[in-house]
């Protein structure tokens, strides 16, 4: 695969202090520092929340692109009530930083690599 870098999303001063605090995923082990020089580098998104909260994500709709999967077809709707029509318990999940709960296998790392405003690159 060629190396790719996406182009950089420039993130406002008043916003790149709350990105270095989300960026406390690396204490929690959900991302890490590449050990060496990576394939792709994907654009970090920063958006404010009306609470004023930052929300980080990646674009990564070129990487999509790139990856090969297998396709699995998704239930519809229907399905899914017809599955669970003669439940007796439904419980309530919170979802929150669901897609960290998922390792990375490490081939795939490199793919995942963001350019953070100040501190270099980052890697799931």
């Amino acid at each position: 695969m060629p190396a790719v870098a996406e182009p950089f999303c420039h993130i406002p001063f008043s916003r790149r202090q709350k990105v270095n605090t989300k960026l406390k995923l690396e204490e929690l082990d959900f991302i890490e520092k590449p050990n060496g020089p990576t394939s792709w580098i994907n654009p970090l998104v920063a958006v404010e929340k009306p609470n004023g909260d930052i929300l980080i994500s990646l674009d990564m709709r070129q990487t999509n692109h790139a990856i090969l999967s297998k396709k699995h077809p998704v239930p519809t709707v229907e399905e899914t009530l017809q599955e669970i029509s003669e439940a007796n318990v439904l419980g309530k999940l919170n979802i929150n930083m669901v897609f960290h709960q998922i390792e990375l296998h490490p081939d795939s790392r490199d793919i995942t690599t963001f350019a953070a405003p100040a501190d270099g690159l980052y890697q799931y």
